[in-house]
């Protein structure tokens, strides 16, 4: 259990909005497919021709989680990217985010943490780790993703599914009289299906420059047939062992509570 707070947050999407209707026309697909498949009815897009990107997005979520939280920029000291896919391949998109908030000079330690859809509860994790045992006082988290230029040259379960947004948070240790804590963190990774959701391009195993690189290496692929399998497999004994030890850890801290009020009487 860490004892901190999300002080603020902040949000941002894509200027362009697209309906699923617009959508289903371009996939060339049934009507009503997408919303019947996903539940989704729209979703936004950068506006990638005029500037707006994942860099901008996060950014601009950034700067509404620090006005939320009513701290000042130069609080911060630490600066977490968790992007579901990296802007650049070098350097880490928190150096990125960094400059772009007028703090390029201030010499705030940035890193990324990357476990795709995950990142930002990891990075809620680790900070919240490094704010309990006061390595830092106040971390900023970003996660920014924009995959929209990329999308039509993907599947259409794909397509349907993904648009552009970003989420920002401000992380700092709770007040004693303040309630907020992170109670329990769980995650597991299972490697056997690292090929179901992945985009095999940008890094060393299929470089850019290698003449057997394909285009497709380079766009986000999915069996979303074997996902849903592995979600059914695997995801009724991850949450039942997830509910169970936040159940406990309340009734111990409960249990506690009562013994102190006890003790003060």
């Amino acid at each position: 259990m860490f004892k901190v707070k999300i002080a603020g947050m902040g949000k941002a999407v894509g200027s362009l909005k697209v309906k699923s209707e617009e959508l289903e026309e371009k996939m060339n697909v049934t009507s009503g497919w997408i919303v019947k498949a996903t539940g989704i009815e729209s979703r936004h897009y950068v506006d990638f021709e005029n500037g707006e990107n994942a860099l901008t997005l996060g950014v601009k979520a950034a700067k509404q989680a620090i006005q939320n939280s009513g701290i000042d920029p130069e609080q911060i000291d630490c600066i977490i990217g968790a992007n579901g896919s990296p802007l650049q391949a070098i350097p880490c998109g928190a150096s990125l985010f960094q400059r772009e908030l007028g703090l390029g000079d201030s010499g705030i330690p940035c890193f990324d943490v990357d476990t795709t859809c995950y990142s930002f509860r990891l990075a809620l994790f680790v900070a919240a780790n490094l704010i309990h045992n006061q390595v830092y006082n106040c971390i900023l988290i970003i996660s920014s993703d924009a995959p929209s230029p990329t999308l039509p040259k993907t599947s259409n379960e794909v397509r349907a599914l993904f648009g552009d947004g970003a989420a920002a948070a401000i992380v700092t240790k709770s007040a004693k009289d303040e309630k907020s804590v992170l109670h329990y963190f769980k995650m597991q990774t299972y490697g056997s299906g690292a090929n179901l959701t992945c985009v095999k391009g940008g890094g060393t195993l299929r470089h850019p420059n290698d003449p057997n690189t394909r285009m497709e290496d380079n766009l986000f692929q999915m069996d979303g047939r074997k996902v849903f399998r592995y979600a059914v497999r695997l995801l009724p004994d991850f949450f039942q062992d997830f509910f169970l030890k936040v159940v406990y850890v309340k009734v111990m801290l409960n249990i506690y509570s009562l013994i102190k009020q006890a003790s003060m009487e």
